[in-house]
C-alpha cells in the first residue's frame, strides 16, 4: 500500500474518532444540563464591589432536576425572603452559602423559615450561593445598618468554606453569567481547568467526583493536577495536615474574628451554625474506598475540620450550633434515612426539616428567646 495513502487513511480515522468523541461529549453535556441543572441561570446574580456578587433583587427563578423542582423568589434586597420591615420582633440576620439559601427546597421548607415560625422571631435570610466567610462578611458590613440585627447567624459548611475563604476560587459575574475565574498567580493547568469547569457541566461533575473519591483524587494528584493552593474535603480529613490547609484555617480564624467585631459594633451577637458534609454524617462509603486503595482508615479524621473550627470559635468566645451530632444520630437511628440528595451535595427536605428543629431548639437555648 502506498505510504501516503496509508497516512491519509490514518488521518481520516483519527478525525472520525475525534468527531465521534466530540459528539458523545456534546450529547452528554446536553443530557446533564437537562437532568442536573445545578448551574444558575443568567442574571441570577449581579456584581457587587464588596462581595464580588450577590443575588439579583426581585428575581423569580425555577430550578428543576431529577432530584428536585423548586422556585426561588428574591425581595428588593436580593434575599430569598419576604420583604423586610422592622416589626418589633427580635431580628436574626442569617448569612452563608447555598445551604442556608435553600438550594433544592422551596422557601417554606428551608430550615431558617422553619425556625423563624417556631421561635416567633424574624430571621432575615441574607444567604448567597457560593459564599465563604469572606463574602458573607463583606455582605454583612454592607447591609448591617439597614437590617440592624440582634443576632448574626453565620452558616458554615465544612465541605468548602475553608477553601472558599482562601480566595483561590474566585466566583464572579461575567456578562450576566455566574462564573469561576482563577487568580492571575495560578498555574496554567489550574486556569485551564477553571475555565472548562465554569462553562461545561460535564467537567464540573467529573471534578466533583474526583474530589469525593480517594482513588480518583490520588490518581489525579500523582499526575500533578491537584497541588498548589487547591484543597478539598479529602485534604481536610487527613490527620497529616498540608500547609495549604493550615493556611486556610488561619485565614478563616481571622475572618471570623472580623465578623464578630463587625457584629459587636452594632450591638449584635455572632452565632455560628456548623453544617456537616455527607462523609461526616455517614463515613462508611468513604472508608470502604480508602481501604480498597490499601490505605489506612486511621490516617483520616472526619471530625478534624469541625473540631478545628470549634476551637477557633471557642477562642473567640462565639457560640456554636453544631448540626453534626443531630444528623449522625438520625442516620444511626434510621439506617434508611436520607438527609442529603443522592447526587447533589445539599440537604433534601428531610435534612432541612431536621436542621430546622435543631436550630429552633439550640437558638432558643443560646439566645434565651
Amino acid at each position: 500500500m502506498n505510504p501516503g495513502l496509508k497516512i491519509k487513511e490514518w488521518g481520516i480515522n483519527l478525525l472520525l474518532i475525534a468527531a465521534s468523541l466530540l459528539a458523545i461529549i456534546v450529547v452528554l453535556e446536553v443530557a446533564i444540563r437537562v437532568t442536573l441543572p445545578t448551574w444558575y441561570p443568567r442574571y441570577a446574580f449581579i456584581a457587587d464591589d464588596d462581595a464580588g456578587y450577590r443575588n439579583t433583587p426581585d428575581k423569580k427563578l425555577r430550578f428543576k432536576s431529577n432530584e428536585f423542582d423548586f422556585i426561588s423568589e428574591s425581595n428588593s434586597y436580593g434575599y430569598r425572603d419576604d420583604p423586610f420591615e422592622p416589626d418589633g420582633r427580635k431580628v436574626v440576620m442569617a448569612i452563608g452559602d447555598s445551604f442556608c439559601w435553600g438550594f433544592g427546597v422551596d422557601y417554606n421548607e428551608l430550615f431558617l423559615t422553619i425556625a423563624e415560625k417556631n421561635l416567633g422571631v424574624r430571621i432575615v435570610k441574607a444567604c448567597v450561593s457560593g459564599y465563604g466567610t469572606r463574602q458573607a462578611l463583606a455582605l454583612f458590613r454592607k447591609d448591617k445598618a439597614r437590617i440592624n440585627p440582634d443576632v448574626v447567624l453565620l452558616n458554615f459548611f465544612i465541605g468548602n468554606d475553608f477553601y472558599e475563604n482562601t480566595s483561590v476560587r474566585n466566583l464572579t459575574i461575567v456578562d450576566g453569567w455566574f462564573r469561576e475565574t482563577a487568580p492571575e498567580t495560578s498555574s496554567m493547568i489550574h486556569k485551564s481547568i477553571t475555565w472548562l469547569r465554569s462553562r461545561f457541566r460535564i467537567v464540573e461533575l467529573v471534578i466533583e467526583k474526583i474530589k469525593s473519591s480517594p482513588k480518583l483524587y490520588a490518581l489525579v494528584k500523582r499526575a500533578g493536577l491537584a497541588g498548589g493552593d487547591i484543597i478539598d474535603q479529602l485534604d481536610l480529613y487527613r490527620k497529616k495536615e498540608r500547609p495549604e490547609v493550615t493556611r486556610a484555617y488561619d485565614i478563616t480564624s481571622d475572618q471570623l474574628k472580623q465578623l464578630k467585631e463587625a457584629a459587636e459594633d452594632i450591638g449584635a451577637r455572632l452565632i455560628v451554625v456548623i453544617i456537616p458534609t455527607k462523609n461526616q454524617v455517614n463515613p462508611a462509603p468513604f472508608l470502604e474506598e480508602v481501604e480498597e486503595m490499601g490505605k489506612r482508615a486511621g490516617d483520616f479524621d472526619f471530625m478534624k475540620p469541625r473540631d478545628r473550627l470549634k476551637k477557633m470559635l471557642g477562642k473567640l468566645d462565639v457560640a456554636v450550633i453544631d448540626m453534626t451530632p443531630a444528623f449522625r444520630a438520625e442516620t444511626k437511628r434510621n439506617a434508611g434515612a436520607s438527609l442529603y440528595y443522592k447526587i447533589d451535595r445539599h440537604w433534601n427536605r428531610a435534612g432541612q426539616a431536621l436542621a430546622g428543629r435543631e436550630l429552633s431548639k439550640k437558638l432558643k437555648e443560646i439566645a434565651g428567646w
